[in-house]
């Protein structure tokens, strides 16, 4: 911290209309990098992808959840209850699953330069 002065920390309610979307996967990345979900799902059919600073928007994140959660639970967690009210609620998988991530960036560069 600097002397002196006071920082503040943003933060967005859980709801629908969150920009990260009704579901957060948090992963144990060294990075902080986690999955979400989005409240824009339009954003997928744009060609320019750049609108999460950092992290990972998922286009079927409730069909992740869903199948994370069977894979941890012999009971599967119904979920339309949890998502029906806007408090945060952490659902723990009793068992890790890896997390294998590629991101390549391309460009296109002019012939002879």
């Amino acid at each position: 911290m600097y002397q002196g002065e006071e920082f503040q920390r943003l933060w967005e309610p859980p709801g629908a209309g969150n920009t990260l979307g009704r579901i957060k996967f948090v992963s144990q990345s060294q990075y902080a990098i986690y999955l979400h979900d989005t409240s824009a799902p339009r954003l997928f059919d744009e060609h320019r992808r750049a609108f999460s600073s950092g992290c990972i928007r998922v286009a079927k994140a409730r069909e992740l959840a869903d199948t994370l959660l069977a894979l941890s639970e012999p009971e599967t967690v119904p979920l339309d209850p949890i998502l029906e009210h806007s408090e945060t609620e952490t659902l723990p998988l009793q068992e890790p699953v890896n997390l294998h991530v590629t991101y390549w960036t391309a460009w296109i560069a002019l012939r002879g330069h």
